[in-house]
């Protein structure tokens, strides 16, 4: 029997994120990361994605530091963890991401502003 985890053996997963052993694993505040960063390029065209929002970030932040503390969970788990721990978090800190996820959007916007309307409004 392989030691790997299942994803689909959900009462294991769900084991290890309601553990008592849960690792304790926290993004550093404030996060080290540029605005300009977080926005990518799609793979069709020159146009890049949408900009992240708040829990994205936070959720890049947050399994980039279980990377480096060496845990290699699978997504889903990563994926639970993230949610609770940001519920968790301080409004102080949740209101930290949303300014870095407003900055990505006002960068993504002056990278790519809307091409204005050829419609003409009805008077």
């Amino acid at each position: 029997m392989s030691d790997q985890i299942k994803t689909n053996d959900k009462p294991f997963l769900d084991n290890i994120i309601n553990s008592y052993v849960h690792p304790y694993i926290k993004p550093p505040f404030p996060p080290l990361i540029d605005p300009k960063d977080l926005i990518s390029k799609s793979i069709i065209g020159n146009k890049p994605n949408r900009a992240p929002n708040a829990f994205i970030i936070y959720r890049k932040m947050y399994v980039r530091e279980a990377r480096n503390e060496g845990y290699c969970f699978p997504m889903t788990v990563l994926s639970s963890m993230v949610s609770q721990s940001w519920e968790k978090e301080p409004e102080e800190v949740k209101i930290y991401y949303k300014k870095l996820a407003k900055e990505a959007f006002d960068y993504r916007n002056k990278l790519f502003p809307k091409p204005e309307s050829k419609r003409k409004k009805r008077s």
